[in-house]
């Protein structure tokens, strides 16, 4: 019923939009689009996919002790799954069933995929930031506080980036109240859990997985950016990446169906705030999910791929290649 009532939602939002823009102009718009741009999109995608795959190796390879291929494989076919469920939880099930091993229980891969959720939410608060920050200083502060949009994710990542600050002495507070109120034996597996949550908010160790994380962020506006230059529509990078990291997190707020409708809308109205047409900047959104929706669905076939190609058989390839440049360097 929830499902189907997302579904509805989404249909009412696209409807909704089209029937406020000139469907016409945005047919236009359509065909004159590059097939080649939207081909390039998809394949950065999946790059954008690799290197998410890469960082939750790297975030979890201390504990789960599988092999890089191994754990690409799993996480591409994660992605897969998270086309056909809300959340993309889906994915992060498969990943628990699949990565679960005696010496690594539930519970800890549960704080790794939300290590990860936090990183990845982190990584666009802060490409948000700065790109805002860019854009503030750029105009030299000219905007409209009152009709401006960008002000709502302004303020969600004054919250989010000062809750790391506070997270330790929020915790201590959290305890000792609980210490005071209800005694410590009833409450020290409910602490131990605050410990957890609060233990997730920490900073280190973050580094190095934020630096992954902006490249696949840079490398998503990058997809982006390929699709609005294959209409001819020249879009600044700093309005993109505001742009579309807001959307990332407006899109979380559970309403439709993977965010479908939902986000076209939002993508449109926040570009057309820096002056783009409507029209345009509609088609752009459709067309950037789209190819970000087709690179999903790719990567089932890509993590049977990864399967097929055995660590063992790209050894032998490469042993057939040397061994060919050395049959002909003995012939010259």
């Amino acid at each position: 019923m929830k499902q189907a009532l997302k579904f509805l939602v989404s249909v009412a939002l696209v409807v909704f939009a089209v029937s406020l823009l000139d469907f016409h102009s945005m047919l236009r718009t359509l065909k004159e689009g590059s097939l080649a741009s939207f081909v390039i999109a998809i394949c950065i995608n999946i790059l954008t996919v690799f290197i998410l795959g890469f960082r939750w190796h790297r975030l979890s390879v201390s504990q789960v002790h599988l092999s890089f291929r191994s754990q690409l494989s799993i996480y591409f076919r994660a992605n897969f799954l998270n086309t056909f469920t809300p959340a993309n939880l889906g994915g992060d099930a498969y990943r628990l069933v699949r990565l679960r091993r005696p010496s690594l229980s539930s519970a800890d891969l549960v704080k790794l995929l939300l290590r990860e959720r936090i990183i990845g939410f982190y990584g666009y608060i802060l490409v948000f930031t700065i790109a805002y920050i860019y854009l503030l200083i750029q105009s030299g502060f000219r905007t409209v506080w009152i009709e401006n949009p960008y002000i709502y994710g302004a303020m969600i990542a004054i919250v989010a980036l000062g809750l790391p600050i506070v997270a330790k002495p929020l915790m201590r507070c959290t305890i000792a109240i609980l210490h005071v109120v209800k005694g410590g034996r009833r409450f020290m597996a409910f602490e131990r859990w605050i410990v957890v949550v609060f233990s997730l908010l920490t900073t280190t160790g973050a580094l190095p997985m934020l630096g992954i994380t902006f490249l696949g962020i840079f490398s998503w506006i990058a997809s982006i950016q390929v699709i609005a230059h294959g209409f001819g529509i020249s879009v600044s990078w700093a309005q993109l990446a505001a742009v579309a990291t807001l959307v990332e997190l407006i899109r979380l707020i559970p309403i439709t169906v993977q965010g479908v409708g939902l986000r076209e809308g939002v993508f449109t109205y926040l570009l057309g705030y820096w002056g783009y047409s409507h029209e345009n900047s509609y088609v752009i959104a459709i067309m950037a999910y789209l190819a970000l929706s087709v690179s999903i669905v790719l990567c089932g076939p890509i993590s049977y791929a990864i399967d097929a190609v055995s660590t063992e058989r790209i050894s032998a390839f490469l042993r057939r290649i040397v061994a060919g440049r050395n049959r002909s360097d003995d012939r010259q």
